[in-house]
């Protein structure tokens, strides 16, 4: 690299040669002094760059000698966050069973039981059951609507369950058969699947004010038929509309006006909608 001493001595075309080969922009206007200040600059830069990857190299040569002793340590002396961690346990020694809804016909349980009550009931050879009980009208699983039983593995400690109908609320006991009679054992929550259709409740957050109607029935132009034909002619139009399956959608239905009175039998039912059809 040449210094400021020595790019002083050089000529414009010698200057210009060493910005080409230094790939240093300039412009034909440059000046003498404007190549040396460019030349003086880039040396400068080459130079701070080099020094940077010298501290880099001379850095991850250090780091990379630490790193292999603090493997080491690592290996013979370990995590102790994660080396004092218990692991987590199949079982708690709790009796419980839990029921979830997983959507209108199916449910789901599981269940645990300890020791003791394995060992007090003799459960590693008796099948097991459950019974799932129909509260929805009682909310009582002691006089249910209904319940049916559920034989199962004797390794199971879960189960999913089809329930018969939807909308319903059960509860679930946990069990087995001693001489004919039901032993419970476990009784979960109860829980209520969900509707399998529209529901039939009207919500009164839902209903449209009479204000709403008005601006609904304006938009739509059923206003001006109001006007034309009365309430009552176009409330049994509509009515017969409804009734009559995809009727408003046919095309097929309309107003007209004749001598002989009132005919709902050729103006299609958009057209009502929309108030084009005149009278």
């Amino acid at each position: 690299m040449y210094n400021a001493e020595k790019l002083s001595a050089m000529n414009v075309k010698e200057l210009q040669e060493e910005a080409d080969k230094n790939k240093i922009k300039y412009t034909s206007k440059s000046k003498k002094q404007d190549l040396i200040n460019l030349i003086l600059e880039h040396n400068k830069v080459s130079e701070t760059i080099s020094e940077k990857k010298q501290q880099l190299k001379g850095s991850n040569d250090s780091s990379g000698a630490n790193s292999g002793t603090v493997a080491k340590k690592s290996e013979t002396k370990g995590n102790p966050d994660f080396n004092n961690t218990p692991e987590i346990p199949n079982h708690y020694g709790r009796n419980k069973i839990v029921f979830l809804v997983r959507d209108p016909f199916w449910g789901y349980a599981y269940w645990e039981l300890s020791s003791s009550l394995v060992n007090e009931h003799s459960l590693q050879t008796t099948e097991k059951y459950l019974r799932i009980y129909d509260i929805t009208e009682t909310d009582n699983p002691d006089s249910p609507s209904g319940y049916f039983d559920i034989r199962l593995n004797n390794e199971a400690s879960s189960w999913y369950i089809k329930f018969p109908q939807a909308n319903r609320t059960f509860i679930i006991d946990f069990g087995y058969f001693k001489d004919g009679v039901f032993i419970t054992l476990l009784r979960s929550n109860k829980a209520a699947t969900p509707r399998d259709d529209v529901s039939d409740q009207v919500d009164v957050e839902w209903m449209t004010s009479d204000i709403d109607f008005n601006k609904l029935l304006q938009a739509s132009g059923g206003d001006k038929l109001f006007e034309r034909i009365g309430s009552q002619e176009l409330m049994k139009f509509i009515a017969s509309n409804v009734n009559e399956e995809n009727s408003m959608f046919s095309g097929n239905m309309g107003l007209t006006i004749s001598s002989g009175g009132l005919n709902l039998s050729s103006m299609s039912s958009s057209s009502l909608a929309s108030g084009s059809g005149r009278i």
